[in-house]
């Protein structure tokens, strides 16, 4: 049971891109003190890959509860 709705994303100024198009999650692993791992759920071509990127972008967490 994990729905993932295209959200998009909140660029470092603030602003939003691709709600509809796109939803990241980020991961808990970090590529660096800058940089961490997400996930990129794209529903413009149905594909679900995984990347890194700068923590100062605004992706979506998904929380579990223990």
């Amino acid at each position: 049971g994990f729905a993932v709705l295209p959200a998009g994303y909140r660029y470092g100024d603030g602003r939003f891109y691709r709600k509809g198009d796109y939803a990241n999650f980020w991961s808990s692993t970090e590529n660096n003190n800058r940089r961490a791992y997400y996930w990129h759920f794209n529903y413009i071509s149905d594909n679900v890959d995984d990347y890194w990127d700068y923590k100062y972008f605004g992706f979506s967490v998904r929380c579990l509860k223990d």
